[in-house]
């Protein structure tokens, strides 16, 4: 292509004069082919990159998947082992338990005995070298809850007294008492026998 270097205006062939009256044109060289050229590889390029990410996605497809399964920590275990006390026979309370079917009384009676297993099993220690002996007194409201608890020492020393002092705090509830229950005052005698103390109500 010509173009006139006065008007810029082209011709795709060269003419002898301008409309513009010159006679002088610059000679252009044809960008088409690099145009297109670029286009080409812009092009192969572009699909280049899109086989690629198929290829790529294809892989992640079909790979296989490794899970990380994580362990409970193992917990040892100890055993402690204990020596059973030679004295176990003064310790052991084989007072049975309270049933109403498989003894005989009134209902005060039976719950009577069934407070004074309790009382018994709140000793402790159950043990105690020396001797001690002291009474107690309470009452029963009508929740079960042990009330007016008092105790009148007479004989044993601070220890002792303390054993009987704990029971009566931890035996501060027991099982709602029976119809026939008016509220009366229970007596209890605590002596030590054997090494072993025991509760008496009386």
């Amino acid at each position: 292509m010509f173009r006139c270097t006065i008007c810029q205006k082209l011709y795709n062939n060269k003419v002898p004069y301008c409309e513009c009256g010159n006679d002088e044109f610059e000679l252009l060289q044809d960008t088409e082919p690099e145009a297109t050229q670029a286009k080409n590889t812009i092009d192969n390029l572009s699909v280049g990159i899109f086989s690629l990410c198929i290829i790529l996605s294809l892989i992640i497809w079909f790979l296989p998947v490794k899970t990380h399964h994580k362990t409970a920590p193992t917990v040892e275990q100890t055993t402690v082992s204990q020596n059973i006390p030679t004295n176990i026979d003064k310790i052991w309370n084989d007072t049975p338990a309270y049933s109403s079917k498989s003894e005989s009384g009134t209902p005060i009676e039976l719950y009577k005995k069934s407070l004074e297993n309790m009382l018994n099993s709140n000793l402790t220690p159950k043990t105690y070298n020396g001797d001690g002996n002291c009474r107690i007194e309470f009452t029963v409201a009508d929740n079960g809850k042990l009330i007016n608890r008092r105790m009148f020492k007479e004989n044993g020393g601070d220890e002792f007294n303390n054993i009987v002092l704990n029971m009566l705090k931890n035996a501060n509830e027991y099982r709602v008492p029976p119809h026939e229950y008016l509220g009366e005052k229970f007596t209890a005698k605590v002596t030590v026998q054997n090494g072993v103390i025991k509760l008496h109500l009386q």
